[in-house]
């Protein structure tokens, strides 16, 4: 298996962008990419001194709203119910009910949060933060680790470069099945400048208790999804790129960590744009958003085992902007462009959503599902965090609840 090489200096705790596991934090260095032609700018600070507004049962169907000051990124919920909530200069941790709020002492107002990556079975969340070195004039890419309960820093590395996505599975590889606590797996799709060949696109999948990043090629375009399996056998990348006459190609491709050489299989017919990239629970399927060839925002889903359309949604009222499965796994919610929030059932989305409301105010930002009562929590780009009373999402005529679809 191929290394990529690296200069590592002390141990680190939990791997996030290196694959070690141990005591202390790192500070390697990896170059990635050229120049900063395609880095986001750093924009005024805003919101990062103002304490979120907590509002108790302020609506019908809304148990609780928590309102931000500053423009969202996403959010994670990890299983001892915590929210991490990220802003583009800011981040904040949310618990109980009603909630409270605790902003970590190591957040700056200087960095730009560019991704946040978490799974409901891992009380940790994967941050990028994108930051300007004075001294060197050179960009950086700050990728922290951190707790869900308190948001404290248990590992991070710095790149020199924009990293595109990102996407964290709980999983235990082969090697540690002896172990069964959770050791986080990471998948990172970035733009990689290995050699003379210059900046290529390139995912680069990391793992507990090795220090091997295992590269993953084959993609024409920059990736702007990711997803792995819970137990992080299986990555998945999907990218986008201009063709001839300005017309966007996407790609799909899926790798087995078995055989990481090539691609396990791709696709590319009917893809545009590329809003999103989840699997399925159960590791058996996944689902893409993506806008297709004729320009209609969708939802497909595409079995793993060789990359066949098993069912796709009607055209969408707006792009998709956020994607999550239901805990079980029968369920899919879709967050849309335009504040929608659809609950699709997952086994067939040719079939109309089962519950479509009006959530935000602008696109949906993030959502996930609270502890215990499985309980819808989204983000928008209005800067308000909402925990929606279950019932609310119930289908019509139904007795089943979200976890039970």
């Amino acid at each position: 298996m191929k290394r990529i090489d690296r200069r590592t200096k002390g141990v680190g705790l939990i791997l996030v962008l290196v694959g070690l596991t141990g005591c202390g934090r790192t500070d390697s260095e990896i170059s990635v990419g050229q120049g900063t032609a395609d880095l986001p700018r750093l924009g005024e600070p805003s919101g990062s001194e103002v304490a979120p507004l907590v509002r108790v049962a302020p609506s019908q169907g809304v148990a609780a709203r928590v309102e931000f000051s500053g423009k969202p990124v996403g959010l994670t919920v990890g299983p001892d119910g915590a929210v991490v909530v990220g802003l583009e200069h800011d981040v904040w941790m949310v618990q109980g009910q009603p909630p409270t709020t605790t902003r970590p002492s190591w957040v700056s107002s200087q960095d730009l949060l560019i991704a946040l990556a978490g799974d409901p079975r891992f009380n940790g969340a994967a941050l990028a933060h994108f930051q300007f070195d004075p001294a060197t004039s050179q960009p950086n890419t700050l990728v922290r680790l951190v707790a869900t309960a308190d948001g404290a820093i248990l590992n991070e590395q710095r790149f020199k470069s924009e990293i595109k996505c990102l996407a964290i599975a709980p999983a235990t590889r082969p090697s540690d099945e002896a172990d069964s606590s959770p050791k986080p797996v990471v998948l990172v799709g970035t733009v990689w400048s290995e050699n003379a060949s210059g900046p290529q696109p390139l995912g680069v999948v990391l793992q507990p208790s090795t220090d091997e990043q295992i590269p993953l090629r084959g993609l024409v375009g920059e990736p702007s999804a990711a997803a792995l399996t819970t137990d992080g056998r299986l990555a998945a990348l999907a990218a986008a790129r201009r063709g001839e006459n300005f017309v966007t190609l996407g790609e799909l491709k899926v790798w087995s960590l078995d055989d990481p050489s090539q691609p396990r299989w791709g696709v590319s017919e009917n893809l545009a744009n590329i809003h999103g990239l989840i699997f399925r629970p159960d590791s058996q399927a996944l689902v893409l958003a993506h806008k297709t060839a004729g320009g209609d925002p969708v939802a497909t889903l595409f079995a793993v085992e060789d990359g066949a359309v098993l069912s796709r949604t009607p055209p969408l009222p707006a792009n998709v902007t956020t994607l999550k499965f239901t805990p079980e796994g029968s369920g899919l919610v879709l967050g849309l462009e335009n504040g929608l929030i659809q609950l699709h059932r997952a086994d067939d989305l040719a079939q109309p959503p089962m519950v479509s409301r009006q959530a935000h105010v602008g696109p949906v930002q993030g959502v996930g599902f609270a502890k215990d009562t499985y309980s819808l929590i989204s983000i928008g780009r209005d800067s308000k965090l909402l925990f929606w009373e279950p019932s609310l999402w119930t289908p019509p005529g139904s007795t089943e609840s979200l976890h039970q679809l």
